[in-house]
Parts: structure tokens; C-alpha cells; sequence
């Protein structure tokens, strides 16, 4: 304060102007820029990420921050606006129109031209992890390129009309377009043929890529043209790259500022912290993430159910003395208590029995981990008759479904309503898969199913086959958690498992 009024008293002395005045005072009383260091599960360049090619919860939140959708959920959990000003559906069709309401950090408006290119590309790719919407707007289309016509994907006026090949899509169409795979990725920001993410400084999202490194270790800046900014909001993030397991001890020490929803939680430091340590802010979201062992093609045919049985609990066992998950209470079911497709009385009465008759295999069954856990297991496991551990450079999920191990561990979403992004992405990732399963199949009656409750009775009986054919075996059911030093508001969704930068708060 006194360094204050010297400097004032000089400058009424030098009887200067006053914008003068106002140009020199203002760094005095600019409030300091926020930087926040993040744990982030990390290792590659940002060129690595794509919204048409998400498979993993850490690349979903870092492409959360830098594109923005059509839609969001707000604070009520509500789907309202995003990137666009508004929308309505009428007719069978939703009409999004696009005001002057954000722009890239280089001033590109984000416009209805930027989402239509956005939405074909992923057609003309042919992929997106969660909840595909070729289904819904441009089935059997042979795009040739991201200006091509399709009838379900039109800009009128400045306009995006998005028109689903059935009007009873729309409710999933509108739901699945706030998953991050349809994030807006400004025209300019692409190549000339708009098949390849070449600018990552001008995003549509509340956050741009400053420097990239190869090895994660990135920066990312607010986007001040954003509609989400906010000066209290994290202006410079650094990301720094870190082991699942490991970031609750670097905030412990001090070296990082925040520990996200993509991190694992467990161990003595993450024991201490989400004790309710003084020192920090803990988010925990509603318990649907779920631990669970997922089994490869190959192995369901060469493996009897009992034999899965058998192999899974005796990893789930060693898993959960090793890395217990902190909040975590026992699951026998994918969709979680009071969910759509929860198992009914008599289904949980015989998924349980089941457990209880596990065989050991005639060999050991080959279990996929990454190498820096392989120790560990080895230690763990001890000489078991049921499983062989396989080391592998990246986590087991992450391999071709051809190439993946007999078994392997997926942590994932479970959720509380049916939901086409999750649907999609168990699908697509693998994890939903049966011998005489045809997804593509099954995903097309389901949304060819207009009436809810029928729709429910199919998702219902996807996940008793799932689990009597021992598939998947779910094991664990548990929060997401976030922690940061109390120097920051987390603002998040208990209903949501992404970390949404943009939504805290620097004291």
C-alpha cells in the first residue's frame, strides 16, 4: 500500500494525463495471472489428440477444455447452448443458431459452417468413440469430402439443421453431442481436405495450447474471446505429465496444484489427502466408475465362463489389495443401483451364484498390464496357476482388439440413464462384446426402439448376456475424485467425471 501511494503521489507531481496515469497504475493493480499445475496422465504431443479418435479418459478432458460442443450441461445439469447462441427442435429436426458469442484467441468466430465441417468429418473418418450420430444423420453416405452434401447435416442462413433420419432420434441426438468426440474444430484450424487437426492455438473451447511438447508436458492458456471465460479462472495450466498412481504424492510435495478426475486414487498419499487433509479442496462426484476386468475376443472362445471366472476374481483380489480405490464399495453389475438396465432380483440372484463357480483354467490365462505395474503383480500374484502377467508399453485397452491380451483392467463410466455416448464408446472400445454379438446390429434396432421403456428392456438384457457370459466382470464401484490446494474452487458436477478447468476459481 505504501509502494502504492508513492507511486501515485509521483505521478500527480508530474502532472501527467490521464490515460497516462491510467496505463502506468494499471499493472499495479492488475491482479496477478494464475498458473495452475496440473498431474496430468500425459506422454504425447497435443498433435496426439483427436475428437474422433477418444479412448481414454485423459484424452476426453483434454479435449474438453480446448473444443467446445453445441451443447452442455450446466451447473443444474441441465443441456443448454454451447458454442452456439441457441437451438430448437421442431419437426423432427434441431435448428442451431450461431450469434456473435465466441470466437478462437486469434478472434475466429466460431460459426454454423465450423460445426457442419466438424460433424462430417467424423462422417467422412468413420469413426467416434462415443455415441456414433452417422447412424442418426447420414446412414450409407459415401462422403467424399467435409463440403460434400448430407441431407442430415445442412447451414441455412448461418444456421446448422441437423435433421435425424427418424424424429425419435433427436433426444439422442442432442444428448450425444455434448460427449467431447463432437467438439467444434474451427475451419482454419484443419488442413485443406479438413481431415487433420493442424492449429491447436485456435480452438473453439475455453482453452488453446501456448507450447506443446512431445513428451505432455504442455501449456495451455484461457481463451479471453471464450463465452465461458472468467479473469478468476485458471489463466496458464501447465500439464505435468505423471504416472497414474503418482499424483496424489506430487501435491502432497508441492509440485503440482491439481490432481484430476483422470488420475487413479490410491496409496498412503492419496489416503492422507482424501482424508479430508486440511491443506486441500476434495471433489468426489456420485460413485459410477467402475472397476472391471474386460476379457479379449480370443479368450472368450478358448476360455469357458468359470474358467473367466475364475481368472478375473483372482486378479479383482490381488488388484484391490494392491490398489485399493479409495470410496469404493463391491459391484457384481455394470449399471450401478436405481440405473436404466439394471439387473432385476432374479438376474442379480444369478449373476451372483455364478461367482461362487469359477474353475481353474487348464492354463494360465495371459493378463495384460503395463510394464510399470508388472512388479508389482509378479509380487502379487506370486506363482498363480491362473494367470501369466504380460507386460506391455501401453495400457491393455489402448492395443487393437486382435492384439490384446485374454484379459486386461478397464476403469470406466457406468452412468445413471440410458445413455448412446456410453453405449458407443463400450462398443467401439471393445468392452461390450459377446461371441455372437453384432454391435452395429444392436445399436441400430436399439435406436430403431422409439418407445423408452422397450429400449430399457434391451439394455437390461445386454448387460445380464454381458454378465452371465462372464464378458466383463465388474468387481469395484467408486467416485471420481479431484484435489486441489485451497487456493482454488473446484466448481464441478457430481454427475460428470471431467475436469472442467473453466469452471474454477482462483482465491
Amino acid at each position: 500500500m505504501l509502494r502504492l501511494k508513492a507511486a501515485t503521489a509521483a505521478l500527480l507531481t508530474l502532472s501527467l494525463a490521464p490515460f497516462a496515469f491510467k496505463m502506468i497504475l494499471s499493472p499495479l493493480l492488475a491482479p496477478k495471472e494464475s498458473v495452475l499445475r496440473v498431474s496430468y496422465p500425459f506422454f504425447q504431443s497435443v498433435r496426439t489428440i483427436d475428437t474422433s479418435n477418444i479412448s481414454t479418459v485423459f484424452q476426453y478432458n483434454l479435449a474438453n477444455n480446448l473444443y467446445s460442443r453445441l451443447v452442455e450441461y450446466n451447473s443444474d445439469n441441465q443441456l443448454v447452448a454451447g458454442a452456439c447462441s441457441s437451438f430448437t427442435a421442431n419437426g423432427g429436426k434441431v435448428t442451431f443458431s450461431f450469434g456473435r458469442k465466441t470466437s478462437t484467441v486469434d478472434g475466429h468466430t466460431i460459426r454454423a459452417i465450423d460445426a457442419a465441417i466438424s460433424l462430417k468429418r467424423l462422417v467422412l473418418l468413420g469413426r467416434s468413440g462415443h455415441g456414433d450420430i452417422r447412424k442418426l444423420l447420414c446412414p450409407n453416405q459415401s462422403l467424399k469430402s467435409v463440403h460434400d452434401e448430407c441431407p442430415g447435416i445442412r447451414v441455412e442462413g448461418g444456421n446448422l439443421i441437423l435433421t435425424p433420419i427418424r424424429p425419435h432420434f433427436v433426444p439422442f441426438l442432442i444428448s450425444a453431442l455434448e460427449s467431447a468426440d463432437y467438439g467444434i474444430i474451427p475451419k482454419g484450424s484443419l488442413s485443406p481436405d479438413g481431415l487433420t487437426i493442424v492449429d491447436y492455438r485456435n480452438t473453439s473451447g475455453p482453452y488453446y495450447v501456448e507450447a506443446d511438447a512431445e513428451n505432455g508436458a504442455l501449456t495451455l492458456k484461457a481463451n479471453p474471446n471464450h463465452y465461458h471465460y472468467h479473469k478468476l479462472m485458471p489463466q496458464t495450466v501447465k500439464l505435468v505429465p505423471t504416472q497414474l498412481r503418482d499424483g496424489a504424492g506430487l501435491l502432497e510435495a508441492g509440485e503440482v496444484d491439481l490432481v484430476t478426475t483422470s488420475e487413479y486414487y490410491s496409496g498412503p498419499a492419496a489416503n492422507r489427502i482424501l482424508g479430508q487433509d486440511s491443506k486441500f479442496t476434495v471433489f468426489a462426484s456420485q460413485p459410477f466408475r467402475v472397476d472391471l476386468v474386460a476379457f479379449s475376443a480370443n479368450a472368450l472362445k478358448k476360455l469357458s465362463v468359470n474358467e473367466r471366472i475364475r481368472a478375473a476374481q483372482v486378479y479383482a483380489d490381488a488388484k484391490t489389495r494392491l490398489f485399493p480405490p479409495l470410496g469404493a464399495q463391491p459391484t457384481f453389475q455394470f449399471f450401478q443401483s436405481l440405473s436404466d438396465g439394471t439387473l432385476s432380483k432374479e438376474q442379480s440372484a444369478e449373476i451372483q451364484a455364478l461367482r461362487n463357480s469359477g474353475t481353474s483354467p487348464k492354463e494360465p490365462v495371459g493378463l495384460g498390464v503395463h510394464k510399470s505395474y508388472v512388479e508389482a503383480y509378479a509380487k502379487e500374484l506370486g506363482s498363480s496357476p491362473e494367470i501369466k502377467i504380460v507386460g506391455l508399453d501401453k495400457y491393455a485397452f489402448e492395443y487393437p482388439m486382435n492384439l490384446r491380451a485374454d484379459m486386461y483392467f478397464i476403469a470406466t463410466d457406468s452412468a445413471w440413464t440410458e445413455n448412446l455416448s456410453l453405449l458407443g464408446h463400450n462398443f467401439e472400445m471393445g468392452i461390450f462384446h459377446l461371441v455372437n454379438l453384432d454391435a452395429n446390429q444392436w445399436l441400430a434396432d436399439y435406436l430403431e426402439t422409439p418407445a423408452k421403456e422397450d429400449r430399457i428392456r434391451r439394455l437390461n438384457k445386454l448387460h445380464f448376456d454381458l454378465l452371465k457370459a462372464a464378458a466383463i466382470f465388474p468387481f469395484a464401484a467408486y467416485p471420481y475424485y479431484a484435489v486441489t490446494t485451497k487456493n482454488w474452487i473446484l466448481n464441478f458436477s457430481t454427475l460428470s467425471s471431467t475436469t472442467d478447468l473453466w469452471r474454477m476459481r482462483s482465491l
